[in-house]
């Protein structure tokens, strides 16, 4: 039974790191996986000054239109976090000691230290290229929630500089509840038990087992 729980363990802390990032900050963190990336847009798709309410509308615009969300989000959803010359993010690695090339990673607290656990948050930079002027990137929360986990790479941005983050727009969400993998090894410990118990429950005072 002891050997079943070990085995169980390892395997489930295998499977949960398996794409897992990390972020050197006095020892190696595990970040969770890479956030999904939904879409980008120019100031004019986003209008207006791009302010705080012209950034959250194009958030439920967008959301809304690939059907991941039926109702807007409101400003009481609403968080924003200042990165300006990009305080807080950090070099992701895919292994310790592995640098994860392009890839940054943010722990998201508030300036009042409340930490967040959004849905979708969205990234404001300044200009990657030239020839097109995206700046405002969203994303979809994944795993880890109260982390952001970044790489605009596949979308041909090559953040490099993680000065280049002035904020991220946090809408939605709330604590996290356990991971199934986590209510796995909670059970599994919980059924070692029992069997341990029953293998000592069915001793006699004297110490010898009754059939």
């Amino acid at each position: 039974m002891i050997r079943f729980i070990v085995l169980t363990i390892s395997l489930l802390l295998i499977a949960s790191s398996a794409w897992s990032f990390y972020i050197n900050d006095g020892g190696y963190v595990d970040v969770g996986e890479l956030d999904i990336y939904l879409a980008s847009a120019t100031q004019e798709d986003v209008g207006g000054s791009s302010g705080d309410a012209e950034e959250l509308n194009w958030i439920n615009t967008t959301l809304f239109g690939l059907g991941l969300i039926s109702s807007y989000y409101t400003d009481t959803d609403f968080d924003k976090i200042e990165t300006d010359d990009g305080a807080g993010w950090l070099q992701a690695y895919s292994t310790p000691g592995v640098v994860a090339d392009y890839t940054f990673a943010y722990n998201l607290v508030t300036s009042e230290g409340e930490t967040l656990y959004p849905d979708y948050f969205l990234v404001k930079t300044g200009n990657l290229r030239d020839d097109v002027d995206y700046r405002w990137f969203l994303f979809q929360n994944n795993e880890l929630l109260d982390w952001a986990v970044i790489n605009l790479q596949e979308q041909g941005y090559s953040l490099l500089e993680i000065g280049k983050i002035s904020h991220i727009d946090n809408v939605g969400g709330a604590a996290p509840v356990p991971e199934p993998a986590t209510m796995i090894l909670l059970g599994s410990g919980l059924i070692g038990l029992a069997g341990i118990r029953r293998k000592l429950a069915s001793k006699d005072c004297s110490g010898k087992t009754i059939l």
